[in-house]
């Protein structure tokens, strides 16, 4: 027989439902300002987002979940909206990647698509894959270059565990590499041949929003890496 929930117990789930609804607001709001610069649409999310929030709390109150379903649902749908951001962040960061090892291997005359094509090729990769999760509502997509991984682990042994770690760390390596590299400094000027006075580390270059982007990204990828080294 199931215990009943005491008046204390209730009250301080209520307060715990109500702070996590508040908490899931608040977070949707802080994601739309890094990734929606249109104003109106921003706003407009906003509110169908708070709107969607404030029906689980009167769900709960007119009974059609209890407190622990709602809690449950916060939960969920948190989770949920963290995964898109970083399938969001993904897209870009891929693009990105993509504009870089282009530029890298146009800047250099092609001396230097040893790291530029495959910057470009890991860029177009991700948009693929998180594109495709977007889309399809699933977490599992899986690119061509990634297939590739897998089939080079296969050869050596390995299974795909071991592709999508090798594919990780050649990513944050990449990644690593764009935000690091050298660039020319913002209005520097030069006659016959840049000079290293002229030259400037790449995130130094990055305004706030790209750059928290960049490292929340590499820092899923690691953790992502971390959970294959685990099972």
């Amino acid at each position: 027989m199931t215990k009943p929930t005491s008046t204390y117990e209730y009250d301080n789930q209520i307060q715990e439902l109500h702070q996590g609804a508040a908490n899931l607001t608040r977070y949707g709001c802080i994601i739309t300002s890094r990734y929606i610069r249109d104003v109106a649409f921003r706003a407009k999310f906003n509110r169908d987002f708070a709107h969607h929030v404030r029906q689980i709390l009167f769900d709960v109150r007119n009974g059609k979940l209890t407190v622990s379903e709602g809690l449950q649902q916060v939960e969920l749908e948190h989770k949920s909206f963290q995964r898109k951001a970083l399938e969001v962040g993904g897209l870009i960061t891929g693009a990105s990647m993509v504009v870089t090892g282009v530029g890298i291997c146009y800047g250099s005359a092609l001396t230097a698509c040893a790291i530029g094509a495959p910057m470009a090729a890991h860029g177009a990769n991700n948009v693929y894959e998180n594109a495709t999760n977007l889309a399809s509502g699933r977490t599992d997509a899986v690119g061509p270059l990634r297939k590739i991984y897998h089939g080079a682990a296969a050869v050596s042994g390995g299974d795909e565990r071991h592709g999508n770690v090798a594919y990780g760390v050649v990513d944050i390596g990449l990644s690593g590499y764009g935000v690091l590299r050298l660039v020319k400094k913002p209005g520097a000027w030069q006659l016959f041949r840049s000079m290293r006075s002229d030259k400037v580390r790449a995130f130094r270059t990055m305004n706030k929003r790209t750059l928290f982007l960049e490292m929340a990204i590499s820092t899923w990828t690691t953790y992502l890496v971390s959970q294959e080294f685990e099972k």
